[in-house]
């Protein structure tokens, strides 16, 4: 249960701030930053979720 709460803490901690209103001009590069950093949430989660495996299987 506590490895639970541990990896969703650290998800929702890891997401992007909500972004505020751009202009048409920057909503691609707007939506891209979106995207890496989307990208690198799901990768720090995947890695505390394989360290706490890897501590429970210990």
């Amino acid at each position: 249960m506590e490895s639970q709460k541990k990896l969703a803490d650290t998800w929702t901690q890891s997401l992007p701030k909500a972004a505020t209103q751009v202009s048409s001009s920057e909503t691609l590069d707007k939506t891209l930053n979106f995207q890496r950093e989307l990208i690198n949430s799901v990768i720090n989660a995947q890695q505390v979720a394989a360290r706490l495996t890897i501590e429970t299987q210990k």
